[in-house]
């Protein structure tokens, strides 16, 4: 009987060995199968890595070039700035220049004008009221003479309006 319990332990731990074995090589084969995956794994792994290195060194050149054109763009555009200032400087300046010697030609022009219309207005009246004396005229006379109140045309004096000034200014 002992020999009888030790051959059937015997057995019992060759069939748990066998499993055991069997188990192992399950395992074994798992671990073959998953050493596969992992090597596959490792290299896409690898080339993912590779991919993103290149791709974060490409985004570093593509910055750096957006950068470089950027502050190029910023230089050009302060230059065109600085140069339209520049420009509208010099076109105030030369307006401003412009401006003033047309106010000063037009002051002239109404000085020089003024003094032909009063002169005229002075020739017109002396010739309309009596035979011309040069020395007789006096320029002073009209100076302060509102001309649109006078009710005539000094330039052309020929109506009724000049006749009524004409004998109350001959009869003063």
């Amino acid at each position: 009987m002992k020999h009888y319990a030790c051959q059937s332990e015997l057995t019992e731990t060759k069939a748990e060995l066998e499993r055991d074995r069997e188990e192992n090589e399950i395992i074994n084969k798992q671990n073959e199968d998953l050493l596969e995956l992992l090597g596959a794994i490792e290299d896409k792994v690898d080339k993912l890595s590779c991919e993103v290195a290149a791709k974060r060194e490409g985004k570093e050149v593509r910055q750096a070039e957006f950068d470089r054109v950027t502050a190029e763009h910023v230089a050009v555009l302060d230059r065109i700035i600085k140069e339209c200032r520049s420009k509208m400087a010099r076109m105030n300046e030369k307006q401003s220049e412009a401006l003033d010697k047309f106010k000063k030609e037009t002051s002239q022009n109404v000085c020089n004008s003024s003094s032909r219309l009063k002169m005229n207005i002075l020739f017109h009246t002396q010739v309309a009221c009596g035979p011309f004396n040069a020395r007789k005229v006096d320029f002073g006379a009209l100076y302060d003479v509102d001309m649109d109140k006078l009710g005539f045309d000094v330039c052309f004096p020929s109506s009724a309006a000049l006749d009524v000034f004409l004998e109350k200014w001959r009869s003063s």
